[in-house]
């Protein structure tokens, strides 16, 4: 992955009136190799740039690029040589709340046993799923 890929993603969602992530630009995650190989020709353009989120590895054509370290795949396609990117902007995700977050405790026993856990009945959804101006692109080397 390198600067031109970006753009074009970038380009094609801004095409399709893709809004903002957060009302200022775009956000990518990316795998090791993606942000690798998008750092190595972004070098002199990152090199100034603040890292404002956790994880953030710098901004690039309204853009924020998040690196990702464990579920995205480095190893994709014949040559593997990209990884593995996901380009996003705003509502994205749904989520549906059934039952709230709460803690639970369990004390049995004379009190020599105690026990808590956290408990919630959620979902999540992407929102435009079956929306041909989709709101996620995928970027891999297959």
């Amino acid at each position: 992955m390198n600067s031109l890929h970006a753009r074009k993603i970038i380009d094609f969602m801004l095409a399709n009136n893709v809004p903002y992530f957060d009302g200022e630009g775009y956000a990518a995650i990316l795998s090791v190799d993606a942000a690798s190989g998008l750092y190595s020709s972004l070098e002199q353009v990152m090199q100034y740039t603040k890292f404002p989120q956790n994880g953030e590895i710098g901004r690039y054509y309204n853009c924020r690029f998040i690196r990702e370290t464990n579920s995205l795949n480095n190893n994709i396609g014949a040559g593997g040589a990209y990884g593995e990117a996901y380009f996003f902007g705003a509502e994205t995700v749904m989520e549906a709340v059934a039952v709230p977050e709460e803690l639970r405790t369990m004390s049995d026993d004379f009190g020599r046993s105690l026990a808590m856990a956290w408990y919630s009945i959620l979902g999540f959804k992407i929102m435009w799923e079956l929306d041909p101006d989709c709101r996620i692109v995928k970027f891999d080397s297959e």
